[in-house]
């Protein structure tokens, strides 16, 4: 079940439902005024009541009574979970479910009110088919650990530094490289004993001159006593340099080891196979190394995880993973082609050395760059082993940077 947080308006995301909050404190709006007002007339504080979509609406609302829940944390934590359960209910396969109470209008901070959420989203089971958009207004931030924020903006200095000390080294070396070169140009300039050029004779000149009629200036005489030495080697000079359109050619061996052109082609195949519909000897030639998806699979096994596992603490869905499953059955090891997103959450949730990382993410085409802000977060978390996928997009988020996932 991947969770994405976001802060697009709700009614733009493509999602099967939404979630609307309604109290009287807050007030109704124009758009959710009369369905609000059943919603507070007809149930109690945190239910949930599905409406489906009318007219031109495509999605279907969930509307939560959340009048004097703001300041309760046990009846927030059981709005959230009673709109996962109708999530499940309806078999939706996505929903945007906003941040509420408002921070503004509740005794709960919002470190609390996010760990109330997170821990809803946690309990749920990891084969779960559905995809959440955890919905921020503008003015809201996501909670982080304040100092997990101030040890990867540490990490990204200290990356930046090397950085810099590296094109500084470089730089020094480059102006020493010049410094020398203008040395010796000076050295070359002083020496007045090195002999000036001198010129060709007019006699080698001539013979150094080429011309475009070769053929006019030899006899075809001397070619012809030319062709009787060449013969000793066995050329015959019958054909020109410039072949016939209809001319044929072939490559004579005057040798005992002579080879049929269809031995020369002789490679080992398992000719039990020949039999088989699906038998391609263009794969059968060569052996290719173990690709990304299955040497995710293996990983898996050893590991002892299960599928369920793998692709919740991935965050990825389960449509997602079962495409990377199908193809390492398939002969073509290209068949499926991971995102980056996808392949360094996988490295997260199977939980590798930064160098194991490398070497999965190499298959797939990828590497750890430290060009990229993304990447040195990433690897920040695999070298300090922090392998939870919710902490490393919540810091992604306030970096503003894509998180890791795939729904």
């Amino acid at each position: 079940m991947p969770v994405f947080i976001t802060k697009k308006p709700i009614d733009i995301l493509p999602v099967d439902a939404s979630v609307c909050p309604v109290s009287y404190e807050a007030g109704l709006d124009d758009a959710h005024g009369v369905h609000g007002a059943v919603v507070l007339n007809h149930s109690k504080p945190g239910d949930v009541i599905v409406v489906p979509p009318l007219g031109l609406e495509q999605q279907h609302v969930l509307y939560v009574n959340a009048d004097g829940i703001e300041n309760d944390s046990v009846q927030l934590a059981r709005s959230y979970r009673e709109i996962l359960e109708k999530a499940g209910e309806y078999h939706f396969h996505s929903i945007a479910i906003p941040m509420f109470p408002a921070y503004e209008s509740t005794s709960l901070s919002p470190g609390q009110v996010y760990r109330i959420v997170r821990q809803e989203l946690r309990s749920r089971p990891a084969d779960e088919d559905l995809v959440i958009y955890l919905v921020l207004k503008w003015r809201q931030k996501l909670p982080a650990s304040r100092q997990l924020i101030m040890d990867v903006r540490s990490y990204l200095r200290d990356v930046q530094k090397e950085r810099y000390s590296h094109l500084l080294s470089f730089l020094d070396d480059d102006s020493r490289n010049g410094e020398r070169f203008l040395l010796r140009q000076k050295r070359i300039s002083a020496d007045t004993s090195m002999p000036a050029a001198q010129e060709l004779p007019a006699e080698e000149s001539e013979d150094v001159q080429t011309s475009s009629n070769f053929t006019d200036q030899h006899d075809p005489a001397s070619l012809i006593s030319e062709s009787e030495d060449i013969a000793n080697y066995g050329i015959s000079l019958e054909t020109s340099c410039v072949p016939d359109e209809n001319a044929c050619f072939s490559m004579r061996i005057d040798s005992d080891d002579t080879l049929e052109p269809s031995e020369a082609a002789n490679f080992p195949i398992d000719y039990e196979k020949r039999d088989d519909p699906f038998f391609d000897p263009a794969h059968d030639l060569f052996t290719l190394e173990e690709g990304f998806a299955e040497t995710v699979l293996k990983m898996i096994d050893e590991r002892g995880l299960t599928d369920p596992q793998c692709y919740s603490r991935a965050n990825l869905s389960r449509a997602v993973f079962n495409k990377l499953k199908q193809s390492a059955l398939t002969p073509d090891k290209s068949a499926y082609s991971p995102s980056k997103s996808t392949a360094l959450a996988l490295t997260v949730a199977l939980k590798l050395s930064l160098e194991e990382a490398n070497e999965l993410l190499k298959k797939a085409g990828f590497a750890i760059s430290h060009s990229n802000k993304r990447d040195i977060i990433v690897e920040y978390f695999l070298v300090h082993q922090i392998y939870d996928i919710y902490a490393l997009n919540e810091v992604l988020f306030r970096f503003d940077l894509p998180l890791l996932g795939s729904a």
